[in-house]
């Protein structure tokens, strides 16, 4: 089984992958890989849920949507009085926390990156290069003809 196109799109959108810049090709694949080889109707039906309730949380963020950020006030009694009051700031970070959340719970469902949470441990920066470490022991460069002198010469 394997996700729809839509639902791929969304799914790319969501875990960081939309335009896959900066990211290594192993790990575009691993995740078109993913979405094309959904073992059962189970973990689709789980993915297919992430993802609209993924999209209701992105749009719940939205700083122009009316229906996220509310005012509320009690009034009860003379010394009782309560006004609360959810700024656009706080309840973004609030959304914006619960989205990440979710985020991680798709990409775990996948086995996957997410690249929408900067606090993986294995996420790598994408400057354009890597330093990989050399084999431990002594650079000997020569190893090859110090093999053929000793088999064939000696």
């Amino acid at each position: 089984m394997e996700l729809s196109e839509r639902d791929k799109s969304r799914t790319r959108f969501h875990l960081g992958y939309a335009d896959y810049a900066g990211i290594q090709a192993g790990e575009c694949e691993q995740l078109e890989m993913a979405m094309s080889t959904i073992r059962d109707e189970v973990v689709l039906t789980y993915i297919r849920s992430y993802l609209d309730t993924l999209d209701a949380i992105f749009l719940a963020k939205d700083p122009t949507n009316p229906d996220s950020f509310t005012q509320i006030q009690l009034f009860a009694g003379d010394i009782n009085r309560t006004r609360t009051d959810k700024s656009p700031i706080t309840t973004m970070k609030q959304w914006g926390e619960i989205y990440r959340q979710y985020c991680d719970e798709l990409a775990n469902t996948l086995f996957v990156t997410n690249f929408r949470n900067k606090d993986y441990a294995y996420r790598f920066s994408r400057s354009g290069s890597a330093y990989i470490n050399a084999v431990p022991g002594m650079a000997v460069p020569n190893i090859g003809s110090r093999i053929f002198m000793h088999s064939y010469l000696a």
